[in-house]
């Protein structure tokens, strides 16, 4: 009798594991401090599918009513303006005086834009660099050429430099300014969760300083921080399947001390998602670059969970 109650009470909590994570809206609490608080399966809008030109886009913010991204390791010292209604890229710009060993990110504050030659893929990359372009520079009447100082920078951590396909703690992806400071959010090849360095923007070159970690039970590909600088949010994917964890209500950059909720992309699974940006607080746009699905823009409003997100307004 005792084994056909386990059994029965076995199946039962199979069933509501299940029906907890399989629809819009149904969510888990209670896990323990390093693991999110909530997870959604929805399913991010496909807005359109980029030129051949950007196929291979890594990185995405939005600017001047534009999207900016560039294709990653391997291509040329280019990155590009595209207008998402027209369909069509605006403008290539040339860095100057700049190689692309590894571009995977790209971020902006109000006078400069950032692009982050920071892959790591067999962890023995010893010239990371962040440029640091005035975005005075980005106009037509430069003839396509825009100009660059250096953010270089070290890991302090790491001491074994061992030259190992995705065997390293220490890839990165993801980077986003926050309150005068850029924060790196590394691709941990290993124990699949993501540290947090800061780095001041002033060119020179640095020593990363380590602020906090999170198990993230996946790899990072790209961040961003809204507009009102109230939400963090990870782009990533595990067993090929895309995710997002948005972080709120965190203390300074102490980002993974408050709410954090984790949307699972079963929908686009394949999709190598590469770029994430904020156009307002609540709606996201996601960039894929071709892969088994086509390089593509996917948008996304966050503003259905904001029950789960955010304190109530008083």
């Amino acid at each position: 009798m005792i084994k056909r109650y386990l059994g029965i009470s076995i199946v039962l909590v199979l069933i509501l594991t299940v029906i907890n994570i399989s629809f819009d809206f149904k969510y888990q609490t209670g896990f323990h401090k390093n693991e999110v608080d909530t997870i959604i399966i929805c399913k991010p809008e496909p807005v359109l599918k980029f030129q051949n030109k950007i196929k291979e886009n890594s990185g995405l913010i939005f600017y001047r009513n534009l999207f900016w991204t560039f294709n990653d390791s391997g291509s040329k010292n280019f990155f590009y303006s595209y207008d998402s209604l027209k369909r069509k890229i605006v403008q290539k710009f040339v860095l100057a005086e700049a190689n692309n060993v590894d571009w995977e990110d790209i971020a902006h504050d109000s006078s400069y834009i950032y692009i982050g030659d920071f892959g790591n893929n067999f962890g023995n990359r010893r010239d990371l660099v962040i440029y640091k372009i005035p975005k005075k520079y980005l106009s037509e009447a430069n003839n396509g050429m825009a100009w660059a100082e250096e953010i270089k920078f070290t890991y302090p951590e790491q001491t074994d430099f061992t030259c190992f396909l995705k065997g390293t703690e220490y890839d990165c992806e993801a980077f986003s300014y926050y309150n005068g400071f850029l924060y790196l959010f590394t691709k941990d090849w290993i124990n699949r969760i993501t540290r947090v360095y800061q780095l001041p923007v002033i060119p020179g070159t640095y020593n990363a300083k380590l602020i906090s970690s999170f198990d993230v039970d996946g790899l990072i590909t790209a961040s961003d921080i809204s507009p009102d600088g109230k939400t963090l949010a990870l782009l990533g994917y595990k067993d090929y399947t895309p995710y997002l964890i948005l972080f709120t209500e965190f203390s300074g950059n102490d980002f993974f001390s408050g709410k954090k909720i984790r949307l699972n992309f079963i929908s686009i699974h394949d999709a190598q998602t590469e770029g994430i940006t904020f156009t307002t607080n609540s709606i996201l746009y996601i960039s894929s670059e071709k892969a088994k699905l086509p390089a593509q823009l996917y948008r996304l409003n966050i503003d259905k969970w904001k029950d789960i997100l955010y304190k109530p307004d008083i």
